[in-house]
C-alpha cells in the first residue's frame, strides 16, 4: 500500500496535480481498501512517517501549483492501474529471489542447529536419538577441524 500511494504521489507531482493532507490520506485510505486493509485508517502519525520514510517535506503536500485540466498532456493513472503496477514489481521481485539459490549452511549454523536439536532430544528423554545427534556435532566438528587444517606442500620444503 505504501509502495501505491506513494507512486500516485509522484505522478500527481509529475503533473502539478494538487496534493494536500486530506487528498493523500484519502487516498491512502482507498489504496488500503483496495488491497484488503479493512482497518486502516490514515492518521496524522501514519502520514508522517510516510513522509519521513520517502523524504517528503511539508511544501511538498502544500505548495503544488494547480493547472487547468486542458492543458495537461500526460494520461493519468487510475488507482487500479497504480496498484497493478505496484502489484507486478512485487511479483517480479519475489520471482527474482526466488529464483536465486540459497547458498548452503556454514559449519557455524550446522553445529549451532545439531547443538539445539542434541539438547531438544535431552530434554525430551529421547537418549538414543540424543546421543545419534551427539554424532552428528562431533562429525560436523571434526569436518571444521579438517578443514583448518593446513597441509604441508612440497613448495614449502624447497624455500
Amino acid at each position: 500500500m505504501d509502495q501505491a500511494v506513494l507512486s500516485w504521489f509522484h505522478r500527481q507531482c509529475q503533473n502539478n496535480m494538487t496534493i494536500s493532507v486530506p487528498i493523500v490520506k484519502a487516498k491512502a485510505e482507498k489504496f488500503g481498501k483496495d488491497i484488503g486493509l479493512t482497518s486502516f485508517k490514515s492518521s496524522e502519525g501514519w502520514l508522517g512517517k510516510f513522509k519521513q520514510r520517502h523524504h517528503i517535506n511539508y511544501e511538498n503536500l502544500q505548495t503544488y501549483i494547480e493547472v487547468d485540466d486542458c492543458l495537461l498532456t500526460t494520461a493519468l493513472f487510475t488507482d487500479k492501474e497504480i496498484l497493478d503496477l505496484v502489484r507486478k514489481t512485487d511479483d517480479q521481485e519475489q520471482r527474482r529471489s526466488e529464483d536465486e539459490p540459497e547458498p548452503p549452511p556454514i559449519i557455524k549454523e550446522a553445529l549451532e542447529a545439531a547443538k539445539l536439536l542434541e539438547k531438544y532430544f535431552l530434554y525430551h528423554q529421547d537418549d538414543s536419538i540424543s546421543q545419534d545427534m551427539n554424532k552428528i556435532s562431533k562429525k560436523i566438528q571434526h569436518s571444521h577441524w579438517c578443514s583448518k587444517i593446513r597441509h604441508t606442500k612440497i613448495t614449502d620444503y624447497t624455500q
